[in-house]
């Protein structure tokens, strides 16, 4: 996918020119696939007719799983432009990934047909027409490719397969040869070229020919008796039928020792009957005979990834996929270790190539989506799953699942009726009825919260670092909870830190994040306007407490940007020309994760009477993080509002307390 970004959006430079498409370009480059799909949506926006905006609009969502949406991308684009033979080849694309490889391979011939010598269009219908079990056209599209691109290694690679596959041993050899060459450390072509080069090993000379057609014939006899014996014992593990199934392997091996499948699948029986050690050794034997037989990788894959060793796990599974590429269920294997390693842009590919190569796999269907959520991507984990349930309409887990998509995307109603259906499906399915209560408005608790900060003598210079002596005595919050519904964020978490001294209220935010929506460049020196539009984090202050509609807002973004308001809801008045005299200080530790905002608050600026030890403000936190619109971002509250089409930051009524301690 990397080598075909930067040839398809090296095209796409050629085309529209606005601001959002050049930065949308740029992000694809870097590998940001969401905020590179929010750039050009803003692009397709601007120039609705540019075919290259939604080409590239198509490529973002196709790298991050999102196969409906990007086809209906490409075909825009071939609509606004019809001799586009890079849509033509990412339509191809999405197509495959979709299972539709009669459809790809149309796509791929139209790319073509367009560009003659197009060399990715050509290796990319090969691997479709090998998909499709014509290793005659497959291998015609490698031999063009390597003429349009000799220094492509990854047609050299699949060249040398087919040939491999059609029994021109010598011709593989050349093209693995060619494919390291052009590429050092290509890991596959290295390994078919060591199996190419063990397969060409020479025969005893002529005067021992007739002998050796005598074991010949005595082998082939001997091999139609251990088929028959293999078929039996499959049978019988299929049934359960263990301790019958291993006699039957243990005959056959004995009968052709040199048979790798003999082995294979005596290691298979040893390790149900739960002898690792012996299945492992019957393994060995298999591959000493036949390094490169994919099968015996992938139960080596499993024996390991069922002992938590993923790393020995992946190893196998990608020896497997070395000699079989197109083996789905390897592809989905390797992306379950790559996954629980947290690799998970691997493990994405993994399974996106497992379904491409079996559109049925509901398993790796689940956990493609799965990743996607995990890193992020709740639309495209959404689409995923409602392609699923278009192909499974009865399966619980993934109504379930697609509720929680619905959850992060703030679509609360959609979430229901999926949990609803799960339960539907499954009446006692309790993590859906579970999930179900996360789409009901939160009600507001009784008494609601309340923070006392202690006092403190004298504070040095406002710092944004919690290991500062500043911060040692202050007292504690969390802000966790979603501020209208009954869910809450752990990974979100942030806590606040307080105190106080005679003219100031100190207050610091501690905010792990995964990624960040602000503006850029900051604007330190300057009120912000429109800052809650991205991350930041809010404190709504008064001291009034017979007129609640009144109360004071400050804002402080990871950048430092900052804002301060006087709030008076009675005449709908946010006075952004009030300025209170704050200090703020912010930073970002992009290592860890996690942003910090310090705030020191003149008392003076929020209460005209003095401040003593006992005083009660009334006072509510919140964190607003996110990207996309509003109903995609999270709203966290200290004192949840419980609020429904409404802002859910300014309702006084439901504010907590700030209680200045001793």
């Amino acid at each position: 996918m990397r080598l075909l970004l930067a040839i398809l959006v090296g095209v796409a430079l050629a085309g529209a020119q606005s601001a959002s498409y050049k930065r949308g370009l740029e992000l694809l480059e870097r590998r940001e696939f969401a905020k590179a799909g929010a750039e050009l949506e803003a692009a397709v926006k601007a120039e609705p007719r540019s075919a290259e905006a939604h080409h590239a609009l198509g490529l973002a969502r196709l790298a991050q799983g999102n196969i409906t949406e990007a086809l209906k991308d490409f075909r825009t684009a071939l609509r606004l432009k019809p001799a586009f033979p890079e849509a033509h080849l990412a339509r191809g694309l999405a197509l495959g990934q979709s299972g539709e490889l009669q459809a790809a391979a149309t796509e791929f011939r139209a790319a073509l047909r367009l560009r003659g010598g197009y060399a990715e269009a050509h290796k990319r219908l090969g691997i479709t027409l090998r998909r499709m079990d014509d290793p005659k056209g497959a291998l015609a599209e490698f031999e063009a490719t390597v003429a349009a691109d000799a220094k492509d290694p990854e047609g050299w690679y699949h060249l040398g397969l087919a040939r491999k596959s059609g029994g021109d041993m010598s011709g593989a050899i050349e093209a693995f040869r060619r494919a390291v060459a052009l590429k050092p450390d290509f890991e596959k072509a290295t390994y078919n070229l060591s199996i190419a080069l063990g397969a060409q090993g020479r025969r005893e000379e002529a005067d021992r020919k007739l002998k050796e057609l005598e074991g010949l014939h005595r082998f082939r006899a001997k091999l139609a008796v251990s088929k028959a014996l293999i078929v039996r014992g499959v049978e019988a593990l299929q049934k359960g039928e263990h301790d019958q199934a291993l006699q039957l392997f243990e005959q056959a091996s004995t009968e052709t020792p040199q048979l790798a499948t003999s082995w294979h699948y005596l290691g298979v029986a040893w390790e149900r009957k739960g002898d690792s050690q012996k299945a492992l050794a019957a393994w060995r034997k298999a591959l000493d005979l036949e390094p490169d037989y994919p099968q015996t990788h992938s139960s080596l894959g499993l024996m390991f990834a069922r002992r938590e060793d993923c790393e020995a796990a992946a190893a196998e599974f990608r020896k497997a996929l070395m000699s079989d590429p197109d083996d789905a269920q390897a592809h989905y294997n390797l992306g379950l270790c790559l996954q629980r390693r947290n690799r998970l842009d691997e493990a994405l590919a993994e399974f996106t190539e497992s379904v491409a190569l079996q559109p049925d796999y509901t398993d790796a269907r689940m956990q493609m989506a799965l990743t996607l959520s995990a890193k992020g991507g709740p639309e495209a984990a959404a689409s995923v799953y409602r392609e699923l349930l278009r192909r499974s309409p009865n399966l619980a887990e993934a109504h379930n699942n697609l509720g929680l998509a619905l959850l992060e995307l703030g679509d609360y109603r959609g979430a229901e009726a999926a949990f609803h259906q799960a339960l539907v499906l499954r009446p006692a399915f309790a993590p859906a009825r579970q999930n179900l209560e996360l789409t009901k408005p939160c009600e507001v608790a009784h008494p609601a919260a309340s923070l006392t900060i202690p006092r403190a003598r004298a504070a040095a210079e406002l710092s944004a670092d919690p290991d500062s002596p500043l911060w040692s005595g202050a007292a504690t919050a969390t802000i966790v909870m979603d501020c209208t519904h009954r869910r809450d964020y752990p990974g979100l978490s942030t806590q606040v830190r307080g105190f106080w001294t005679d003219s100031d209220l100190y207050l610091l935010f501690i905010c792990p994040y995964t990624s960040l929506n602000v503006f850029l460049p900051p604007q330190n020196d300057a009120p912000r306007d429109k800052l809650w539009d991205r991350d930041v984090v809010e404190m709504f202050l008064g001291a009034d407490w017979d007129e609640i509609r009144r109360y004071r807002e400050f804002e402080i973004a990871p950048t430092g940007d900052w804002i301060d308001l006087a709030i008076d809801l009675r005449r709908k008045s946010y006075d952004q020309g009030w300025r209170s005299g704050w200090r703020t200080a912010a930073r970002m530790d992009e290592k860890a994760h996690v942003w910090y905002a310090a705030a020191r608050i003149p008392l003076r600026s929020v209460s005209s009477e003095p401040v003593r030890a006992g005083t009660r403000w009334r006072m509510n936190l919140y964190r607003i993080e996110g990207q996309g619109p509003d109903e995609r971002r999270h709203f966290l509250c200290w004192q949840p509002t419980c609020v429904v089409n409404r802002d859910p930051n300014h309702v006084p009524e439901a504010f907590g307390s700030l209680v200045f301690g001793k």
